[in-house]
């Protein structure tokens, strides 16, 4: 029997078994157990005050969130992604690392989403990265700085997504 690691740090149950089972999805990352009323209840709190925070920091840069991005058919949770990538010690260290598409099973992406890792890093640089920078380091970087690194940190193609216009690009 293959052991599977559960983003509670236990094994994976019958419940994830019978999830993969019925649905054909890939249950590697469940959570060990399901929250208590207390549990959901704080973690419904805490997101809601990362959503106000990120809103009112990101209105700087005119980036506004109007809805969770879609990825393989199923919200971003982004702030869970925000968690786990600070848990990993920021945006460079899990790009150093290559751990997006353990991150993207982490949150429940399928492994069918064959863009996973393309779309989380977009996805964060775009929405998250400037309020990782002033959380993790206290840097209040103006639109331009930001802009200069979402561009050196993207992936070529993904600037495209995050609205800045690539070097190579039309003009030439």
């Amino acid at each position: 029997k293959r052991s599977v690691k559960t983003v509670g740090g236990g094994r994976k149950g019958a419940t994830g078994q019978i999830i993969a089972l019925v649905t054909g999805m890939d249950c590697d990352y469940l959570p060990a157990e399901p929250l208590t009323a207390e549990e959901a209840r704080v973690q419904e709190e805490e997101s809601k005050a990362f959503f106000e925070q990120l809103g009112h920091y990101n209105q700087q840069y005119e980036v506004t969130i109007t809805r969770a991005p879609i990825m393989g058919g199923h919200k971003l949770d982004l702030h869970q992604l925000f968690n786990l990538v600070l848990t990993n010690q920021g945006f460079e260290k899990v790009q150093e690392a290559k751990k997006w598409r353990e991150l993207a099973l982490q949150l429940g992406v399928p492994r069918t989403c064959t863009s996973a890792t393309a779309q989380l890093r977009s996805n964060y640089l775009k929405y998250l990265y400037a309020y990782e920078c002033f959380k993790m380091k206290d840097e209040r970087l103006s639109r331009t700085d930001l802009m200069e690194r979402q561009k050196a940190l993207a992936n070529k193609g993904e600037t495209k997504a995050l609205g800045i216009a690539d070097a190579d690009e039309g003009g030439g």
